[in-house]
């Protein structure tokens, strides 16, 4: 077996796997997951196709935008406007229509970026408009506001409790710790797991962004050093490996530190990478944050 075998068959297995998980939303997988089949070397050798490779490429390409932007098209009109015209210049026959009427031949290279900027038009649109796609809605929840989370293997039910800036950090392992920015911003949350089955975090699920939309910021390293005190109404949380864990049936009560800048608004939320894609969006004001100390 050479080098141009494995690869086939690394892509093909990716390709066949990919095609496979997107079953489940037909008829988005069906081409992916024939081509797929197609590229491992064993079908491909008993599978003969007399097809130019950019003419089946353009085929191919074509009806997954036609198909994409005919279901788009009920929640996310442009988007699926904007793929289906891409879908239409890609299938070699309905281009040569239109090459035709207009009298016109644009060239393979003007087709090419024509199509790709269709389809990042179209995946940008998706990305805008994801809450809407989904049928989401932004849940904003007051500081002592109890909410209940989903991801997918257990629901939350999640409290923050209290919110505060400092400048200085206090820790049980160093007297003082100063933030790499302007402030640290607490939050003291209770989670709840009331699923049935464990609950990990990695510190990238959680954040505080502003509400300008163009600031987020994660949970610092030093959360895992804070100790419960008159100041601090929880112990830090702890991403050990990179997680952290809440048993099925426990209650925590954590407090988690976020290196910020000030002069922003703050939202607390989870990312969607930690819950169900089709739930709400939750976020907890802050308040504006302007540096000082117990100031939020």
């Amino acid at each position: 077996m050479n080098l141009r075998d494995v690869l086939e068959w690394i892509l093909g297995v990716v390709v066949t796997g990919l095609g496979a998980i997107l079953l489940v939303a037909p008829p988005v997988g069906i081409p992916i997951f024939l081509v797929g089949l197609y590229i491992l070397p064993p079908v491909r050798r008993r599978v003969t196709i007399d097809i130019p490779a950019v003419w089946l490429a353009g085929w191919l390409g074509g009806i997954c935008l036609l198909l994409v932007g005919a279901v788009a098209m009920l929640r996310v009109p442009l988007g699926g406007i904007l793929a289906i015209v891409g879908g239409i210049i890609a299938i070699p026959a309905l281009r040569e229509q239109i090459v035709g009427w207009l009298s016109v031949d644009p060239g393979r290279i003007t087709v090419a970026v024509v199509v790709l900027l269709a389809a990042a038009g179209a995946g940008a649109v998706f990305t805008i408009q994801q809450d809407e796609l989904f049928n989401r809605s932004a849940e904003t929840h007051d500081i002592g506001d109890q909410f209940v989370v989903s991801t997918d293997d257990s629901q939350l039910r999640m409290n923050v409790t209290h919110a505060v800036t400092t400048r200085p950090l206090r820790l049980k392992d160093h007297p003082w710790e100063d933030p790499e920015r302007d402030t640290f911003l607490l939050i003291t949350i209770q989670i709840t797991n009331t699923g049935e089955e464990a609950v990990a975090f990695e510190s990238e699920d959680i954040a505080v962004i502003g509400t300008d939309g163009n600031t987020t910021f994660h949970p610092s390293d030093v959360s895992r050093n804070i100790t419960k005190s008159g100041r601090y109404r929880a112990p830090g949380i702890s991403f050990e490996n990179e997680t952290a864990r809440i048993p099925a049936g426990e209650t925590v009560n954590r407090t988690i530190a976020f290196d910020v800048t000030t002069g922003h608004t703050y939202l607390f939320t989870l990312l969607p990478t930690a819950q169900d894609m089709t739930e709400d969006r939750h976020y907890v004001p802050l308040g504006d944050v302007t540096g000082g100390e117990d100031e939020a």
